[in-house]
């Protein structure tokens, strides 16, 4: 399996990305982070390519991402980019 996530920030907008770079479709995949810069709180996840529904993304004190799973499964070959929507929106 060869998958990857990571979350990009300006200013005030975050998107997250999460790829799968293998030629087959992969269940379950989770992402951990230590930290991040993104504000302690639950984000709404709106994909910016289709009509992709994802899970409300967790961060955790310090930014903590602790087993992120926003897609049940991922495509082969595939990348999805969602823009973060905080509560407070």
């Amino acid at each position: 399996m060869a998958a990857a996530a990571f979350v990009r920030r300006s200013g005030i907008s975050a998107v997250l990305v999460v790829l799968n770079f293998g030629s087959q479709p992969v269940d379950g995949v989770t992402f951990s982070a230590a930290a991040s810069d993104l504000v302690p709180g639950t984000y709404r996840l709106t994909s910016l390519l289709d009509t992709t529904q994802a899970a409300d993304l967790l961060v955790g004190p310090a930014g903590a991402l602790v087993d992120i799973a926003p897609l049940t499964r991922l495509a082969p070959q595939t990348g999805y980019i969602f823009r973060l929507n905080s509560e407070n929106d």
